[in-house]
């Protein structure tokens, strides 16, 4: 049974991320069991429990990532999007790249976006996803829950879009709207049988 769990010894302070005198905690352990916190004090090792020295160090919760466009992780540097405003920009390099992100490419991207983000320690991304286009012979929205999950990560699908005018482009928005629609019910009819702990880690935004 203790060989599922870390024992994380010593810290310096561990900070709760709750308001006033409970902003931090009084112990200095924190025992971690299954990806899930199980006790925080001052806690005995078990056997053959692993066991992490935090000793100078201060634990606090993960950061949240509330904005972020995984799949551009492949399309940072890009010569022709360089010193552009935001819509020459998205003109320049996304829009022109997007068509080229397959299945393989699109889940590459997220893969090093998310571990980007786990290494900063951030282990919630809100995602504004907007690599969609009809007939698609693969789902983004289940890449993006696949990889965060694999990481232990909690996913928050949000719809990226840009606000343009025009007749054509509100026909594609309405469009768009529809197709996301279809999306969250299909996230949401998959999540509705088990609300648990590890079933959050998929949300779905619109």
């Amino acid at each position: 049974m203790s060989s599922h769990s870390l024992l994380i010894k010593n810290a310096h302070a561990i900070l709760t991320g709750l308001p006033g005198d409970a902003a931090r905690h009084a112990g200095t352990d924190i025992r971690v069991r299954d990806g899930a916190i199980e006790a925080i004090g001052t806690l005995t090792a078990l056997p053959d429990e692993r066991l992490f020295d935090a000793r100078d160090c201060v634990v606090y919760p993960a950061w949240v990532n509330t904005h972020h466009h995984l799949f551009q992780s492949l399309l940072k540097g890009e010569p022709q999007g360089l010193n552009k405003s935001l819509t020459a920009w998205l003109s320049a390099t996304p829009y022109r790249f997007r068509a080229t992100f397959d299945e393989p490419t699109f889940r590459l991207a997220v893969r090093i976006g998310l571990t980007e983000l786990l290494r900063s320690g951030c282990a919630t991304v809100a995602d504004h996803n907007y690599l969609y286009w009809p007939d698609m012979p693969f789902d983004t929205s289940e890449i993006l829950f696949d990889e965060g999950e694999a990481l232990g990560m909690r996913i928050v699908l949000c719809r990226g879009g840009a606000t343009q005018g025009g007749r054509s482009n509100r026909i594609c928005r309405r469009r768009c709207a529809r197709r996301a629609l279809i999306i969250t019910w299909r996230i949401w009819s998959a999540l509705s049988a088990a609300i648990t702990a590890r079933s959050r880690r998929r949300c779905a935004v619109w």
